[in-house]
C-alpha cells in the first residue's frame, strides 16, 4: 500500500474519529441510562423490547451528534426531512451491521475458545468500530476519507 494513502487517511481522519469515539461512548452511556430507567419503570422479565428501544434511540442520538459535530462541514449535510430521514435510517442500518458484527465475535469467542462475553464484547467492539466509521462517513455523508 502506498505510504503517501496511510498517512493522507491518518491526517484526515484522526480529529474526526476521535470525535466518532466520544459520540460512540455518550451514546452508549444514553443506552444504558435507557436500559436503567426501563428497568425501574417496567420491571418485565420480558426485556426485548427495551433493548431496541434503546439501541434505536442511542444509534439515533449518536446520528444527530455525529451530523452536527462530528462531519459538520464535510460531505452531504443536505437539509429537509427526507434527507435526514435517509441519512438516519442509512446510519441505523450500517450500526446494525455492527452490532452484528460485534456481536458475532463475541458468540464465537465465548463458543469456541471459552473467553468471558464481557471481553468478547469489548473485542467485538473493537473491531465493529472502525467498519462503522468508514461507513457512516463514506455512505451517510460521503466523505471521502482517504483524500479530502
Amino acid at each position: 500500500m502506498n505510504i503517501h494513502l496511510i498517512r493522507d487517511f491518518i491526517s484526515n481522519n484522526i480529529q474526526r474519529f476521535l470525535k466518532f469515539l466520544i459520540v460512540g461512548g455518550g451514546s452508549f452511556l444514553f443506552s444504558e441510562f435507557i436500559l436503567f430507567l426501563g428497568q425501574r419503570l417496567f420491571q418485565s422479565p420480558n426485556y426485548y423490547a427495551l433493548e431496541i428501544t434503546a439501541m434505536v434511540l442511542s444509534v439515533g442520538l449518536g446520528y444527530f451528534l455525529n451530523d452536527a459535530w462530528t462531519s459538520r462541514g464535510k460531505g452531504w449535510h443536505d437539509s429537509g426531512f427526507t434527507n435526514v430521514v435517509k441519512r438516519l435510517f442509512s446510519y441505523e442500518l450500517i450500526y446494525a451491521l455492527g452490532n452484528a458484527i460485534s456481536i458475532s465475535i463475541q458468540l464465537y469467542l465465548f463458543y469456541y475458545h471459552g473467553l468471558n462475553v464481557l471481553i468478547g464484547n469489548v473485542i467485538g467492539a473493537i473491531i465493529a468500530t472502525p467498519v462503522n466509521y468508514v461507513l457512516t462517513m463514506q455512505v451517510v455523508w460521503r466523505i471521502r476519507i482517504i483524500r479530502e
